[in-house]
């Protein structure tokens, strides 16, 4: 799959070792968690769950698809992309 123009619309996500990569830094904890959780509430409903990992204020996220790889496929992109609205309309700051 062909990531640079999601990494071109997206430059803070990371593409790795067969993964997409982010980190969100929020002004406290319990911001932090409050978007772990709201991320969490988002892949449920798109059916594709990313690894998550919350150390104190930082939450960093990992999207990968299992089946046929590990690979990242148009599954991610999306969840990517309405990760980085849901942080644009909700968390973003200034």
């Amino acid at each position: 799959m062909n990531l640079t123009p999601f990494l071109t619309q997206y430059p803070a996500w990371q593409a790795r070792k067969q993964m997409l990569l982010r980190r969100y830094t929020f002004d406290d904890y319990l911001t932090g968690l409050d978007f772990l959780n709201d991320v969490a509430s988002l892949a449920e409903d798109l059916g594709h769950h990313p690894d998550m990992l919350l150390q104190y204020r930082t939450v960093s996220l990992s999207l990968t698809t299992h089946e046929d790889g590990p690979q990242v496929t148009e599954d991610d992109v999306r969840l990517a992309m309405a990760i980085e609205q849901l942080y644009e309309e909700a968390y973003k700051m200034g």
